[in-house]
């Protein structure tokens, strides 16, 4: 049987660090002013952060919280003036009370600090840190002191938005242990108190207020002089009680008590039930944190929540973007680009909102509108850099909010040049999180309470916005699945399989509507994947024609199902139900290219293939006519997700092969296809956004492609082919394959799987194409040849006479 778990919480600033520090840099600063009004300054010291402790805690119980550190710095002047300094500012300038507010980040360890850790560590305890401060300066105290603190046991009242001693505040750490024993160590005894009334074992250390007052607070479990000697009481008060079982435990704990009827010892009681998830019995046996289940918390309760909130570090609190802009670019997507997608992100009012819910977010929303912004290549640079920056810092994160995750969302459907490798961390940080259980809470299944406790969900509003995220994930991760002609990385997963069940449970919207058919229809191409395979290189037996058939009888009764439920739009006007036409013809194209893998093209297709092989051509030709002549399709053509672009782009591709090898077999008009293909490729090349969007990189891409399959189709003399030249022509053709295969080649190895990430990383490597491409780096532009080449191509299905298969990339 493995023993049982102890945990000690310490505070940390005042407790484990001392104010010194900052008693000192007032001396320093200010001394001889004080001095002339007989002010010490270590006294007006522990005024200021004692009246900066009130005034914290009296904002967060109004539900306006800010930072500890803030709230210091802007009393700082009160205090100079309650202490009889007639006039504040001239005594401490705001040099001044930046270089005394400096010295926080150079709080020292108080003498035994260290050896408690270590005795408590010895002695079985999981030592935390629960702090006011923000963990990051905090948990740089430990980093200077020697002492060992993994990042994901510092907690910071930041994160949750409520400050101490609010009950909620200790509650939170608390529930996390599950009823397993808790100790709470503190040197203020407003702090041991607040947590003992919670539940905790309280334990006092009177390194900084010396007198206990215990006719106000009571007496603690644990008092003591030294941080050692607490260290080593609390560890003889855990013996004692583990040996002397507590006839009345507190009431927050949630371990089985002995009843009358038990047979067997005491200590029967303690044992847990058994673990089916190996994870946990891992941790149950070795204790290591970083092995306990992620909570997630919501964008309510991220990085800072009031409307009077201090933002976090971000781009504009950095200075690389301005204000006006950082609004500009906020409101542009949330008026328009968000709905493009659902409209998931409308919980957002404004700039505020979204800084405060998350840098990562902000980040992610600013890249995306200034890549679509004309003019903005200079911008989209500066934020696609800090964009990534955040994701990098999200794959070790021990706390993230539903924010951060609508943040990686944004970046995956968005960012054509990283959408693989973003999308696939955030869908393995979901699951380690399990986005998807907020199904549960939606839905109003019976274990609700315990989804909310996991998952830090104070609402069925938030767990929405948790589960439509989820679901964006699902639709992105199969969009990519079909672009890529590779597995889905989500299996089966309850929350998909019965999505109907979260649409019958709330109030019909446009963007829970939007996203069911979404499901669904991926839910069908799911099944075509899952029979035929993602290799693209096995044919389609002849036999499986039903099945085909049958999947597309399926996609037509789809469409029926969901036009009548798709309204117009408020923003975007009749592009949702344009879209729709959009996915239905991407669906149909996809599904019935199956026939033309691994055909050698050396024979006509057998005739009871030739009806699905007219559908493709069909859809596609929908496709390049929507694309080019639709007026709510031309104006969310730059603003529509990246799997839009490629499956146009495919479109293109697929129609320019049938008119140059397969005309004869189902009737295409060279010229007609030609002279439709062009008009996308125009349209694309005058888009208004930076030259980095995809849709230029398409248009001249397009350009190119059309005109070598017109040389192609003519030979050296001039003739058409089929007239005369055909040695020519065979030759021309020939070329043309191997001037793509080539291309496809070099840009396969550039976009492999391992390459995606680093490249990801590498400011020199941000501009399209990724690879060496010449002169295409951000800094001079031009559509030449060289670009077509190397990054056109990687776009465009393998353009070779041998094999139609769908490889996109």
């Amino acid at each position: 049987m493995s023993s049982p778990k102890k945990h000690v919480v310490f505070d940390i600033v005042g407790t484990c660090m001392s104010y010194d520090v900052i008693y000192e840099a007032i001396d320093a600063r200010l001394g001889p002013q004080l001095a002339a009004h007989n002010i010490k300054p270590a006294l007006l010291g522990w005024a200021w952060i004692e009246a900066a402790e009130r005034e914290y805690t009296y904002l967060s119980m109004q539900g306006r919280y800010r930072r500890f550190y803030d709230v210091a710095g802007i009393l700082f002047h009160r205090m100079l003036y309650m202490a009889g300094v007639p006039d504040p500012r001239a005594l401490a300038t705001t040099d001044d009370v930046a270089y005394i507010m400096a010295r926080f980040l150079e709080l020292r360890a108080r003498p035994g600090a260290k050896e408690c850790f270590a005795l408590l560590r010895e002695a079985g305890f999981t030592v935390w840190a629960f702090t006011a401060g923000d963990a990051e300066r905090v948990g740089g105290y430990f980093d200077k002191a020697g002492i060992e603190l993994p990042a994901e046991n510092l907690r910071s009242c930041d994160a949750d938005g409520v400050g101490k001693p609010d009950p909620r505040a200790y509650r939170s750490i608390l529930e996390g242990f599950g009823g397993e024993e808790a100790w709470f160590a503190a040197a203020h005894m407003w702090d041991a108190s607040a947590a003992r009334g919670c539940g905790f074992k309280g334990a006092w250390c009177s390194v900084y207020e010396k007198e206990p007052c215990v006719e106000l607070f009571g007496e603690m479990d644990v008092m003591a002089d030294s941080l050692p000697e607490m260290a080593r009481k609390i560890i003889a008060a855990s013996a004692s009680s583990h040996a002397h079982a507590s006839p009345s435990p507190p009431a927050s704990r949630t371990s089985r008590q002995p009843s009358p009827e038990d047979n067997g010892p005491t200590e029967e009681a303690t044992v847990e039930p058994l673990n089916h998830i190996p994870i946990k019995s891992l941790y149950e046996i070795a204790g290591l944190e970083s092995l306990r289940p992620r909570q997630l918390y919501s964008a309510s309760r991220s990085h800072a929540k009031s409307t009077t909130g201090q933002p976090p570090r971000d781009l504009v609190s950095l200075g690389k973007i301005e204000a006006e802009v950082a609004n500009r670019l906020v409101r542009k997507f949330l008026d328009q680009t968000d709905h493009y997608l659902y409209g998931t992100n409308a919980g957002y009012a404004d700039v505020d909102s979204v800084r405060r819910a998350s840098p990562l977010l902000f980040a992610a929303i600013c890249t995306v509108s200034a890549l679509h912004e004309p003019g903005g290549e200079s911008l989209f640079q500066t934020c696609n850099l800090e964009l990534r920056k955040l994701i990098q810092k999200l794959v070790f994160a021990s706390q993230i909010s539903t924010a951060d995750f609508q943040g990686l969302c944004i970046a995956s459907f968005w960012l054509s040049d990283v959408s693989w490798s973003v999308s696939g961390l955030a869908i393995r940080r979901a699951m380690e999180f399990q986005l998807g259980k907020s199904f549960d809470l939606v839905v109003g299944n019976d274990n609700v309470r315990s989804v909310t406790n996991r998952m830090q969900l104070r609402s069925r509003g938030e767990a929405l916005d948790c589960l439509r995220v989820w679901y964006l994930f699902y639709v992105c991760d199969h969009h990519l699945s079909i672009l890529y002609s590779r597995p889905s990385s989500f299996g089966k997963q309850v929350s998909v399989v019965k999505w109907e069940l979260y649409l019958q449970a709330l109030p019909e919207t446009r963007t829970d509507t939007r996203l069911s058919s979404q499901l669904e229809l991926l839910s069908i191409l799911d099944q075509v994947t899952g029979l035929f395979g993602t290799d693209v290189h096995v044919g389609i037996p002849a036999s499986f024609h039903l099945q085909l058939t049958g999947f597309n009888h399926r996609l037509d009764q789809w469409v029926m199902t969901w036009t009548d439920r798709y309204k117009p739009h408020d923003k975007i006007g009749m592009f949702p139900f344009k879209s729709l036409m959009l996915h239905y013809h991407f669906a149909k194209l996809f599904v019935s290219s199956h026939v033309f893998r691994s055909d050698d093209g050396s024979k006509a297709l057998p005739s009871d293939c030739t009806d699905v092989a007219q559908v493709a051509v069909s859809s596609a030709r929908a496709i390049v006519e929507l694309t080019a002549n639709d007026p709510d399709i031309k104006i969310g053509l730059v603003g529509m997700a990246h799997y839009c672009h490629t499956m146009i782009a495919y479109a293109c591709s697929f129609l320019l092969k049938l008119a140059t090898s397969r005309q004869y077999d189902l009737g295409l008009d060279q010229n007609d296809t030609f002279r439709a293909i062009r008009d996308v490729a125009v349209m694309c090349e005058s888009a208004q956004c930076t030259r980095f969007h995809l849709l230029h990189w398409m248009g001249a891409g397009l350009r190119q492609l059309v005109a070598k399959c017109e040389a192609a189709m003519v030979g050296p003399s001039g003739n058409p082919r089929g007239t005369s030249d055909d040695h020519a022509d065979v030759s021309a053709d020939v070329q043309m394959q191997e001037e793509v295969q080539d291309g496809q080649a070099r840009s396969e190895t550039l976009l492999s799987q391992g390459n995606a990430w680093n490249m990801a990383t590498d400011i020199g490597a941000l501009g399209w194409p990724p690879g060496d491409g010449g002169s295409l780096g951000y800094d001079g532009l031009e559509m030449g040849i060289e670009g077509f080449d190397l990054g056109w191509e990687s776009l465009l299905p393998s353009f070779d006479l041998d094999q139609m298969g769908f490889g996109l990339l």
